[in-house]
């Protein structure tokens, strides 16, 4: 352990220490950073876009139907649905915000042109290899109130966006995938 004569120079030594520490951390994050560029960069141009620095940039997703699945028994249909991400406008460095309202859009535009009735569940699992257990799954909400509440709505997706927020190593990569499920309730029968 090195000793030191006088206090300034331990407050140099600590000052270098700390200096090359923020380096090695502001570098890291520059690198992450352009990465991040790079991908959402070739996300657009995979789409025949260009980039265009005058205007936001922001995520689509594109809801395909999977499948649709039905147990007569329990009176439950489900029916899901993949999404195919593309990115239009600028490359986004703060990607939860851009994320949610993509998301929130993909989701009301399913809910309006599918028909999906006001009683039927809404949910939305995102998956990737960047999230903490590689999965995130949102509480399902009533089709009438994602038409209705925005309360509700907004809750949904801040939660999100703070799950987003507290991995701060999250980024899109291959391993991002979404998937929007609706439920119809469930139906009894007599006996």
């Amino acid at each position: 352990m090195e000793m030191f004569e006088e206090d300034q120079q331990l407050v140099d030594a600590l000052e270098a220490a700390e200096t090359e520490r923020f380096a090695a951390n502001a570098e890291a994050f520059y690198n992450a950073r352009e990465n991040q560029r790079q991908y959402q960069r070739n996300l657009i141009e995979q789409q025949g876009g260009n980039i265009n620095p005058d205007q936001p940039g922001r995520f689509v997703f594109e809801l395909q139907p999977l499948s649709r699945d039905q147990n007569r028994r329990y009176g439950i249909q489900e029916r899901r649905y993949q999404a195919n991400l593309r990115q239009e406008g600028n490359v986004v460095d703060h990607l939860a915000p851009v994320l949610r309202d993509g998301l929130q859009r993909a989701i009301q535009e399913l809910i309006d042109q599918r028909d999906v009735p006001d009683n039927h569940h809404v949910y939305f699992d995102i998956f990737s290899d960047r999230l903490r257990d590689q999965a995130y799954r949102a509480n399902g909400l009533i089709a009438g109130d994602w038409r209705n509440s925005t309360h509700m709505v907004d809750q949904i997706f801040n939660h999100l966006q703070s799950a987003l927020n507290s991995n701060e190593s999250f980024e899109m990569n291959d391993t991002f995938r979404l998937e929007v499920t609706t439920v119809a309730p469930r139906v009894l029968r007599g006996t």
